[in-house]
């Protein structure tokens, strides 16, 4: 019994490990997406400065929605597996603690930050509100801009195309972007079926 205890509290430091370095990871990733959406945002100003017509401008504002695009599949991927990090951490403090809410860290949560959890519009009061959520909206509003830029830029680019032409291709970039975002999430998975068991529920 005492080493099934050892065992249990090993696994909730390593779990509690695997979600702190995630955590670090999720930083770094989000640094480098910022920058990088900037170095564009740089890119596009110094063209525009020299030549509003350059042809540039459009391709870095396509490279700026697949930057974007990829920025929020990545906020995707983070949420999911700090869901499942949450999850087991939770599940094993519990079974070290022996369901002991005196002993609760991650399984706690503060009666009175809840109990005054009201008028959360104020600019001084707290919220139960979720940074990833809002980094998931802002990358995705950050896709829908440089969609509507790009396709602005390319009836700015191509003006002298007859409207039909300027309707097909501007539709095209659109849907192009939409099957991005809806397809590309079934070839970048990072939790592959059969790798791992699956506990929770069924339990």
């Amino acid at each position: 019994m005492a080493e099934e205890i050892t065992l249990l509290e090993r696994q909730y430091k390593l779990a509690i490990n695997a979600r702190e370095n995630l955590n670090d990871n999720y930083h770094k990733w989000m640094t480098f997406y910022y920058v990088a959406n900037g170095a564009v945002l740089v890119a596009i100003t110094s063209l525009f400065n020299k030549d509003k017509t350059d042809k540039g401008i459009l391709v870095f504002s396509l490279i700026g929605i697949f930057i974007c695009l990829l920025w929020n599949l990545s906020c995707k991927g983070y949420y999911y597996w700090s869901n499942n990090w949450i999850d087991i951490i939770i599940d094993l403090e519990k079974k070290v603690t022996k369901g002991d809410k005196a002993f609760f860290v991650y399984s706690a949560f503060s009666q009175r930050v809840v109990d005054k959890e009201t008028n959360s519009w104020f600019p001084l009061k707290p919220a139960n509100i979720s940074t990833p959520k809002l980094t998931l909206l802002f990358s995705f509003f950050s896709i829908v801009g440089w969609t509507i830029f790009s396709a602005y830029e390319f009836l700015i680019q191509y003006s002298t195309l007859c409207l039909c032409y300027k309707i097909i291709l501007t539709s095209v970039i659109i849907v192009t972007v939409l099957a991005a975002f809806l397809v590309l999430p079934k070839f970048v998975k990072s939790r592959q079926d059969g790798k791992h068991t699956l506990i929770g529920q069924d339990e």
